[in-house]
């Protein structure tokens, strides 16, 4: 029973992307929420959110890039 107490915690989080951001460093960083909360400035999360970002945008285009490529040989 006590679990369904928490599940209001999934939706904050889902809803709450400053809060996903902060859980997805921890995590990639192997630091607890009050760790990075307590050693992280805001300025370097925001740096790790574009980090992230750009990140993501440079795998996404690798992917489109590799599916054209991947295309293109079938049709030879």
């Amino acid at each position: 029973m006590r679990w369904k107490i928490l599940t209001p915690l999934k939706a904050t989080i889902e809803g709450d992307n400053y809060l996903f951001l902060q859980f997805f460093i921890a995590e990639k960083l192997g630091m607890t929420l009050a760790q990075l909360r307590a050693s992280m400035s805001l300025e370097e999360l925001q740096a790790w959110s574009a980090y992230c970002s750009v990140k993501s945008d440079r795998e996404q285009k690798e992917i489109e890039r590799s599916r054209q490529e991947a295309q293109h040989r079938r049709v030879r």
